[in-house]
């Protein structure tokens, strides 16, 4: 069996590279030292522990190590010039890039392209000037990212699509920027001939337009241009199905390697947009995290959703707050149809620039914003040597963030900073895809539709909500850089030791989708370890969770009742008045007036020898004993007759709850045996899901074909 080759691409930064102490001494040298990018290709021969799971470790040989931009970087045009980022080509179904290929972007905002290790040559398609953009920190260029991804497919007039480039600036306006070529590129002979058709279109209705505008003048110019590329980079045979080609299912594309050649694929590209500019969400007008205070630092293109006869293209943008270390991830949307970003090169004049950037001007719009939460670092000092983050997008080595796109789950993406792993999910795209797409026939039948039917039509329209859910896949906590980190693994909840002390952040991830592995994110730390985490059990697990905190166990009706009446019964105690303060006046009362009363009249007093005096005694002392003896007695006898049967009710009261409470417990007992009966059933259910598993994993292992 033929060996099989690897091609890696590491970027390496001289500043991480280095010690802390040697920084220290040659700190000022070292900064002004460009990234350093090198190709290697790795060669091994299969053996018989390739299929073998338990094989952790497999022998190759490093066949080659490319510097592929040393000529560049060596003959920049400042001495200055650092990258800013690079990114591997794309790769889809209808679109095949040759081996090693690979776009940079420099700090003199230049879009650098090496046509891979067969070529060994690099182009400059793209460079603009920063003058044009300012000189300010929030009007620099940060990242650029193709609009194509592996799980893209073909559609109508996609291949300006599959030639298009957007660029992120650091106050998060998207620009873009077509064509977009590696020569020897295989592309579908469709694809190729459909945008031939359209240009050929647009050029033919462009003419026989009678009115003349500059806006024709325009854009028929940039068709001109833009058929002219088609010709010089597919060939002849591409643009018509009559010519004789000898695939008719691909073509290999050409590109010019010098200023010699006088093919339009040597033409200088012009930058389009600003197509989507950053600005406050009403929402948070007044919260900084989601202003404009906020810096963006990467971006990711986040695929093509087609919805009857509507399809957009979403993008999504990680900002770093100014206001705390936390990330904010913002989710945008252009219009699709593939026809947005046209071929358009930098030899046009002023007015035509102007005229065509104002067809797409702010053609995109902000449809989602959410904050993830990080925890600060433990000192600012230690953070700015930071491992450079190395993810499966690209090198990075300037931002210690970035965004990983889920190769198995659409909808899914993992945001990267050297303290942990957030995973994101969202439908926000095929919602509005959705959306747009009701409205769009709603309206389109309006004028030819009666009002009582037009009204049958809005409430059959069925509105879908964006659910976006994040939760932290994977934690490396803070500690003082003395004892030894750990990282939390999320699907497991428990931590891993990372094995050395000191500070240890993550420094490279990838996410797998491969049939033997499963659906697993590895991260490598910076101490030389590895963890790995299954995204499947984490995303159930976290759903799970979800839902346990929103469902409470709720009882009936009559306890929830009974509830309400155990609280009004205990609010009428709280503001019943103690008997014994009650009681304790009229009993002082009474004690003092049996105090003050002695014996006037003995019991040898004849009535018929009473003078007025001692009636007049006697009648005073009577009408003293009623009032201050016997009225207040009464009324204590009163008061102790109302307590007791307040006192009967609320023994009655809690002999019903007491009873409530039975048959609460009662009905848990049931529920805790019909539950632990449902658990052993569940458990039988997963060793006999778990065997077939296994079972359906060796067969898939001897079906999957060898290279």
């Amino acid at each position: 069996m033929p060996p099989l080759l690897l091609i890696i691409i590491i970027l390496l930064n001289t500043m991480n590279m280095m010690r802390k102490e040697e920084m220290q001494h040659c700190h000022g040298y070292v900064c002004t030292l460009p990234n350093k990018p090198f190709l290697f290709q790795i060669s091994y021969s299969p053996s018989s522990s390739y299929n073998d799971p338990s094989s952790s470790t497999t022998i190759g040989k490093l066949m080659e190590c490319i510097e592929p931009f040393e000529e560049y970087l060596l003959h920049a045009p400042s001495s200055k010039s650092s990258i800013l980022r690079i990114r591997p080509s794309p790769a889809c179904t209808d679109m095949i890039c040759p081996p090693g290929s690979m776009a940079m972007l420099t700090s003199d905002y230049a879009l650098v392209l090496y046509h891979g290790i067969a070529k060994t040559f690099c182009t400059t398609p793209l460079q603009f000037p920063p003058e044009e953009f300012g000189e300010e920190e929030e009007e620099t260029f940060v990242d650029f990212c193709f609009m194509t991804t592996p799980s893209s497919s073909s559609s109508s007039l996609s291949l300006f699509t599959m030639m298009s480039i957007l660029f992120l600036k650091s106050n998060g306006h998207v620009y873009g920027a077509s064509p977009i070529v590696f020569d020897s590129t295989i592309v579908s002979t469709k694809l190729v001939r459909d945008a031939n058709t359209f240009l050929d279109g647009e050029i033919l209705r462009l003419q026989h337009h009678h009115t003349e505008t500059e806006n024709k003048e325009a854009r028929y110019r940039m068709c001109r241009g833009g058929k002219q590329f088609l010709l010089d980079a597919f060939g002849p045979s591409s643009s018509s199905t009559t010519a004789v080609n000898r695939n008719p299912y691909y073509v290999t594309s050409y590109i010019a390697s010098s200023g010699t050649d006088k093919s339009s694929t040597i033409w200088p590209i012009q930058l389009q947009g600003p197509l989507l500019l950053s600005k406050t969400t009403p929402a948070a007008a007044d919260d900084d995290d989601y202003g404009i205070l906020s810096k963006a630092l990467v971006m990711e293109y986040f695929g093509c959703c087609t919805s009857a006869n509507v399809s957009l293209d979403g993008i999504v943008i990680a900002s770093s707050s100014s206001s705390s270390n936390n990330k904010i991830l913002s989710f945008g949307i252009f219009p699709g149809g593939m026809t947005t970003l046209l071929p358009r090169f930098a030899f046009e004049t002023l007015d035509d620039q102007s005229i065509l950037d104002s067809g797409n001007y702010n053609c995109g719009a902000i449809v989602e914003c959410i904050q993830l939460q990080e925890e600060d670092c433990v000192e600012e000092e230690e953070a700015m040597y930071t491992n450079a983050l190395v993810t499966a997008g690209g090198g990075n080595g300037r931002l210690d963030c970035d965004i990983v796109m889920d190769p198995v789950k659409n909808g899914m993406l993992h945001v990267v900073s050297s303290k942990g792993i957030f995973t994101v999910t969202t439908n926000v795209l095929s919602v509005y895809a959705h959306n747009i797409a009701q409205d769009v026939e709603y309206n389109s039948n309006t004028s030819a539709t009666p009002s009582f039917m037009r009204q049958q039509q809005q409430q059959r329209k069925k509105t879908l909500e964006v659910q976006t859910n994040a939760w932290s896949c994977l934690e490396v906590s803070g500690g003082s850089g003395v004892e030894d980190e750990e990282i939390y693994s999320r699907d497991y909840g428990t931590p891993a030791k990372s094995g050395t002390g000191g500070r240890v952040s993550l420094s490279g991830v990838v996410v797998s989708g491969d049939a033997h592995l499963g659906h697993v994110l590895v991260a490598t730390l910076s101490n030389g370890t590895m963890e790995a985490v299954n995204i499947t059990a984490a995303q159930y697990l976290h759903e799970a969770s979800v839902l346990d905190a929103s469902t409470s166990l709720t009882e009936p009706k009559t306890n929830n009742k009974a509830v309400i009446e155990s609280d009004e019964a205990l609010k009428v105690m709280q503001s019943m008045q103690p008997l014994h303060e009650q009681l304790k006046p009229l009993m002082t009362k009474v004690v003092a007036s049996l105090s003050t009363m002695g014996k006037i009249v003995g019991g040898q007093t004849k009535p018929s020898e009473a003078n007025a005096s001692s009636i007049a005694t006697f009648i005073s002392t009577k009408e003293k004993c009623e009032q201050d003896i016997v009225l207040p007695l009464q009324e204590m006898n009163e008061l102790s007759s109302n307590r007791m049967n307040v006192l009967k009710d609320m023994h009655a009261h809690q002999e019903k709850q007491v009873q409530q409470l039975k048959n609460m417990i009662d009905t848990l007992r049931q529920r805790m045996k019909v539950t632990s009966e449902k658990k052993m059933i569940a458990e039988s259910n997963a060793n006999v899901l778990a065997q077939r598993s296994a079972a359906v994993l060796a067969a898939s292992r001897d079906l999957l074909p060898t290279i």
